[in-house]
């Protein structure tokens, strides 16, 4: 578990030198929890494309999809800004996405420097 640790050396940037992106959603489906089925909608990030999970079935599907899921679980990547870009995701991704503000994005780039 040691890579997915938080590491010290990021301990000491505030907040908003952070962006978090959805990266897996899992559902459950049926009445209460003792019973039912569950399925999940993963982005591959490599791909840029999300996939639902469902058993031994893969399909590919839509971020629509994805947004009207009624979650039971949601994960997150974690990601370090840098000038308002993503270290992990390509710039037209980025293009409809909230950027915390310039004076944020300076003062994480101090820290990393």
């Amino acid at each position: 578990m040691e890579p997915y640790c938080c590491r010290e050396s990021l301990k000491s940037l505030r907040p908003e030198c952070f962006i978090y992106d959805l990266s897996a959603v899992v559902m459950h489906h049926g009445k209460g929890f003792g019973s039912g089925h569950y399925t999940a909608y993963c982005y591959n990030s490599e791909g840029g494309f999300w996939v639902h999970c469902n058993d031994s079935k893969l399909s590919m599907c839509t971020m629509d999809e994805v947004c009207k899921a009624q979650a039971y679980i949601l994960f997150y990547t974690q990601r370090v800004t840098e000038n308002g870009h993503s270290k992990l995701l390509p710039a037209e991704l980025l293009s409809g996405s909230q950027h915390p503000n310039e004076e944020a994005d300076a003062s994480c780039n101090e820290i990393l420097s």
